[in-house]
Order: structure tokens, then C-alpha cells, then sequence
């Protein structure tokens, strides 16, 4: 594999393959990403913090997942390619890939972006957006679907399974910065839950239509 990924014991593979891939956002070599309206926090090194939460709840929970946080390439495009790749050979079912949002100062509020094409993909934005608003009360901008010439496209259109790209606030709007500067725990919770809700539901439906097959 191409990727440096952590499981249960960052040593050993899950006794079953993961569920979910937790990928931590700008983990390409010398990609930090966007730094927050503290002049200091960047959101590789808050996202990495929220991965973690994120993986104690649905161990939690019975839930197998993989943390994500390096990614190799010599640029974005290269880097896609090889996560995608690296993914569909850790066999997960799902992706989503930790960011936060930065434009003008003005801007504020929690986005999840999917891919146009994939409905299941929209389901989980949904689930994530709607947890994440539910539990900090921030302006709700929606679940919003992405096609090739969208910003960060790659991720969400070459990763085999249903992927969403979450931007759950602006680390350039003060009053969302004081919301979520220290709630590592409480946002990876929220994100956690959201993908649950959405994992027991597929789970549902799956069951439903076998035995209406039967």
C-alpha cells in the first residue's frame, strides 16, 4: 500500500476489513492545508485530532475503520489515484475525507460535498450534515454534490465507494472558530454518529431486500 494507514493497534490489520476510511485532508508531504483565523492551527494537524475521536466512537460501536493521514504523489492529482487505489484494496465501504472550510471572513456554516452521480454518497452527506448541525447549532449550507470541475472532485469521483468530502466549519470566520477550536471530541463524535446513522440504515435496506428476494 501507498498510503500510511492506522488501524485498531496501529500495528495489526482489524480482525475484519473496515467499514470505514477516516482520511485526514492535505496528508500529501508538505500540504498542511488551510490555517485557521488563529494564524496557527492548520487542518491537517486539528483533522488528525478529529480522526482519531472519530475511530474511538465506532470502535465503540462495533464499527471497523481505518485512519488515513499520509498520502503519497508528487502532486493532487497523483495522490488521488494512489488513495483511490489504496482504498479499494483495504476493501472499505465507505470514505470521507476531513477538512475545514476557509474563504472571507464573512463566510460561515457546515457543508458536506458529494458526488453528483452517487446517491448513496448523498445519503451519507446528508447523515454527517444533518448530526453535525444537530449537535453545534451552525448555519446549515446542505449537502452539496460536486461534479468534475469541482475543487477536491478527485476524491469524491475515483474512490470505489460512497465518499464525501466534510467541511463542517470555516477556520476563517471567528465566531465558527470559537465553536469548534477545541471540540476535537465532540465534532468527531457528531461525525461518527452521522456515519452510523447512515451505516445501520444501508444495513436495513440491504436485509429488507433480501428477503423480499427470498
Amino acid at each position: 500500500m501507498s498510503c500510511r494507514a492506522w488501524f485498531t493497534d496501529d500495528a495489526q490489520l482489524p480482525p475484519a476489513d473496515p467499514v470505514l476510511a477516516i482520511c485526514v485532508g492535505h496528508s500529501r508531504y508538505n500540504d498542511m492545508g488551510a490555517v485557521a483565523c488563529d494564524g496557527e492551527t492548520n487542518e491537517w494537524t486539528y483533522n488528525l485530532q478529529v480522526a482519531k475521536s472519530i475511530k474511538e466512537e465506532l470502535d465503540d460501536a462495533g464499527v471497523p475503520s481505518v485512519i488515513v493521514h499520509e498520502y503519497t504523489g508528487n502532486n493532487y492529482a497523483e495522490s488521488m489515484e494512489n488513495l483511490s487505489a489504496d482504498l479499494k484494496a483495504l476493501k472499505v465501504n465507505a470514505a470521507i475525507e476531513l477538512h475545514f472550510n476557509a474563504a472571507t471572513p464573512a463566510a460561515h456554516g457546515s457543508e458536506m460535498l458529494y458526488w453528483y452521480k452517487s446517491k448513496k454518497s448523498e445519503k451519507l452527506a446528508k447523515c454527517l450534515q444533518d448530526q453535525v448541525v444537530n449537535t453545534f447549532g451552525v448555519k446549515d449550507r446542505g449537502a452539496k454534490p460536486k461534479t468534475a470541475k469541482s475543487r477536491g472532485a478527485k476524491f469524491l469521483r475515483e474512490t470505489h465507494c460512497p465518499a464525501v468530502i466534510t467541511e463542517p466549519f470555516f477556520g476563517s470566520n471567528e465566531e465558527d472558530w470559537e465553536m469548534f477550536k477545541d471540540s476535537f471530541d465532540t465534532l468527531g463524535s457528531s461525525l461518527a454518529k452521522g456515519f452510523i446513522n447512515y451505516y445501520n440504515n444501508e444495513k436495513t435496506g440491504s436485509q429488507s431486500q433480501e428477503r423480499t428476494q427470498v
